[in-house]
């Protein structure tokens, strides 16, 4: 009421309308204001990429000296998370963002294949997530054109968007990059520590062989059936199971497993959101293994969906 008193008085005495003077000092406001608040939005989700880059670290290792026209190499991504914290797999679950990794390369090399480790299943309240916690390692194979000018060096950089969380959220970025040196010779390897490569290689997950699948979509239920073959089996103590492929399943629903006429079933409830259903489910397994230290192996599942 002061402010339009104000300018019922100024327009009396200019005869301009007071509705006038009002328009002019809020556009005068904002052009003032909003460069300010502007500036301080992006000062604050600069503050928080700061912040988030404070908890994870990001490493590349490279087993080889050089690298050799018409070959290919790998590199290890290594990410150190806060004690504490975590960051999501490509499915995050039921919150979350997935963990994104791209490359920037030169021209004449490709990237063939990136291998992701399983996930932990991060529970909070009524909610069940996919991630990564402390410290983990991913491993790259690219190819290098065999008219890659030699002798010369490649640079190679992992850019890496993430969301990293404890009880709030920070959203964060950050990258890494590699120069190694294009000669004609075999490459050599590098002296680094292979218990901490070999135990890494572990948590890959591996295609399952001895069975065929097969996925049936039943009102409520999803139903996943695993038929062995020559007399394979599977031990089911202790199974999970990580959907890949998002928005199907209701992640924090227990999935049941049972023995049905020779084969092995897993039934899971449906997500109440899922309505299109892709031809192929891409999941990861977790069974008990002996064959391992870690008493636990991991195999990758494309497995098909019958039409329903």
């Amino acid at each position: 009421m002061i402010l339009i008193d104000i300018m019922e008085r100024l327009s009396r005495a200019n005869h301009i309308s007071w509705r006038q003077y009002l328009g002019s000092f809020f556009i005068l406001s904002w052009s003032v204001f909003f460069p300010f608040a502007l500036a301080a939005a992006a000062i604050e989700v600069k503050d928080q990429n700061e912040a988030a880059s404070d908890l994870v670290r990001a490493e590349l290792f490279s087993p080889n000296a050089w690298v050799q026209p018409g070959t290919c190499f790998h590199l290890w991504l290594r990410l150190t998370i806060a004690k504490g914290w975590h960051i999501y797999w490509k499915n995050p679950g039921d919150s979350g963002l997935p963990t994104e990794i791209s490359w920037r390369l030169p021209a004449g090399l490709q990237l063939e294949e990136m291998l992701w480790p399983w996930p932990k299943r991060i529970l909070a309240e009524e909610a069940t997530s996919f991630g990564y916690e402390g410290e983990v390692f991913f491993l790259s194979r690219f190819s290098v054109s065999a008219a890659f000018p030699c002798p010369s060096a490649a640079s190679l950089r992992a850019e890496i968007n993430y969301l990293v969380c404890r009880e709030g959220c920070l959203p964060g970025s950050t990258s890494v990059e590699i120069t190694l040196p294009v000669k004609s010779d075999r490459p050599t390897k590098k002296e680094m520590n292979p218990s901490l490569f070999d135990e890494a290689r572990l948590l890959f997950p591996e295609p399952l062989t001895g069975f065929n699948t097969r996925a049936e979509v039943k009102e409520e239920k999803i139903m996943i059936y695993f038929y062995p073959e020559g007399g394979r089996s599977l031990d089911l103590e202790g199974a999970e199971f990580f959907w890949e492929t998002e928005g199907l399943a209701d992640y924090s629903a227990p999935p049941i497993w049972r023995q049905e006429n020779g084969s092995y079933l897993l039934e899971l409830k449906r997500s109440a959101a899922s309505a299109v259903w892709p031809p192929v489910i891409k999941a990861v397994l977790v069974l008990k293994s002996n064959e391992t230290k870690l008493g636990q192996k991991a195999f990758d599942l494309h497995i098909p969906v019958k039409n329903y």
